[in-house]
């Protein structure tokens, strides 16, 4: 009888213990799936968006009024890339109006253009330059300012800097 009382007993508490098991694997299991739900949905956000790495920046100064280009008046904020082609001088590799994320400028992650004006952290598509294609692929020459003010400090900018950014649109080679 004390025989039968502690194999059910024993039985009743391997039972316990495979329940207590089960919602453990359970549980692991349905947070397995939250994390990744949370990972896919951080995934797609970025989906379709290319980083590009180390890319040359130069800074650019035009007389005040002077357009891009697509014919825009230029402003601090605004850049220049390649056309599509070299020798171009229609047709940028990425379209006009595209914006360009600043990830990390000298390969400092996080780090924004400095300019004279405050940070810039983001870059705006309107003009066309380097059509032989000197610098990087995917290089950025940005608008500095007006000549007739900003001619030194471009200058001082030079041409030795490199960011890494993303864009809201993608090349389109």
């Amino acid at each position: 009888m004390q025989n039968t009382v502690s194999t059910m007993g024993r039985i009743e508490m391997e039972g316990k213990i495979m329940k207590r098991n089960i919602k453990k694997t359970i549980n692991i299991f349905l947070l397995a799936i939250m994390l990744l739900a949370n990972f896919t949905i951080i995934a797609n956000a970025y989906a379709g968006q290319t980083v590009f790495t180390n890319q040359n920046t130069t800074a650019d100064s035009k007389p005040t009024g002077a357009r891009g280009a697509n014919g825009t008046v230029m402003e601090v904020g605004y850049c220049a890339v390649h056309p599509t082609y070299v020798g171009q001088r229609t047709n940028p590799i990425f379209n006009f109006g595209t914006i360009m994320y600043i990830d990390a400028f000298d390969g400092v992650e996080g780090d924004l253009i400095p300019h004279p004006w405050g940070e810039l952290g983001a870059l705006n598509v309107q003009d066309i330059g380097d059509i032989n294609y000197v610098k990087s692929k995917y290089w950025l020459d940005i608008y500095w300012g007006p000549s007739e003010t900003m001619y030194d400090s471009a200058m001082e900018y030079g041409i030795n800097h490199t960011v890494s950014y993303h864009s809201s649109e993608g090349a389109k080679r």
